[in-house]
């Protein structure tokens, strides 16, 4: 195989959050409640500009614990107008903060 000698590099961080529609004045009622929050980097390479592999690192954030995973990404052109993408992610196991 030929890969490229450019590699991507592309890193994100979401936030999840969920928003009530009635909000009432008692103060564990506000209507808001907190989700996660996850931090990941991914790198990938392509080949011939068809095809891509990309393996990278998800940190995602719960109320009491942290879980880390690893991620392993392929894609790939089929007749050049679809694209395919498989993404496995492992997990490490869990930490508590």
């Amino acid at each position: 195989m030929n890969w490229a000698s450019t590699g991507h590099l592309s890193s994100k961080i979401e936030s999840r959050q969920v928003l009530k529609g009635t909000v009432s004045n008692e103060p564990d009622n506000s209507g808001y409640d907190y989700i996660l929050t996850d931090f990941s980097a991914l790198v990938s390479m392509k080949n011939n500009g068809k095809n891509s592999f990309g393996f990278g690192y998800l940190l995602r954030l719960e109320e009491n614990k942290a879980i880390h995973r690893l991620i392993q990404q392929i894609k790939f052109k089929v007749l050049m107008v679809m694209q395919i993408g498989i993404q496995y992610m492992f997990n490490l196991g869990r930490q508590w903060i």
